[in-house]
């Protein structure tokens, strides 16, 4: 037990000291320049997906869809409302570990074009790490990132309607 619960320490400790180095840097978007992909692409099925939920207190799948209605909320707010079994799909990915009183996190949204038959294409990617206290960390908060990540770039190659 006292191994496992080292382990365990090391794990965070690494995860946070990464986050710490890195908290400040801005969003990283890949492949740069592929947002083009974004043109006239209006309406997007959406889905959150929580890759990793470490030591969180809160219910994972009840966070999950809570976070799903305000991140579906926020694309509709944009002018990018949701569309069920699009094949421009969007996905908002959730990493959370708690540490204490301390949550690090990283929310990627990812764009992809699913093809009928064949390999499904991400098309961009853009990802934020944060660390917070774990009061500060909800369901608003990673899925306001998630649309403020795809808004940014979104918005560059499409006129926003409302």
């Amino acid at each position: 037990m006292k191994t496992a619960l080292t382990l365990t320490n090391i794990k965070l400790a690494t995860v946070l000291a990464l986050l710490l180095v890195s908290v400040s840097a801005q969003a990283q978007v890949f492949p740069r320049g592929n947002g083009i992909a974004f043109t006239d692409v209006e309406r997007f099925d959406a889905y959150v997906n929580i890759v990793d939920w470490s030591e969180m207190d809160a219910d994972r799948q009840q966070f999950r869809l809570n976070a799903q209605k305000i991140f579906e909320q926020g694309m509709a707010d944009v002018g990018a409302p949701r569309r069920v079994a699009s094949s421009d799909y969007l996905v908002c990915e959730v990493q959370a570990t708690r540490d204490g009183r301390r949550v690090a996190y990283a929310t990627s949204v990812q764009f992809w074009n699913m093809t009928p038959v064949g390999v499904h294409g991400l098309q961009w990617e853009s990802s934020k790490i944060g660390l917070v206290s774990s009061r500060s960390f909800d369901e608003e908060l990673v899925a306001s990132q998630c649309v403020d990540l795809f808004t940014a770039e979104w918005q560059k190659w499409n006129t926003p309607r409302t």
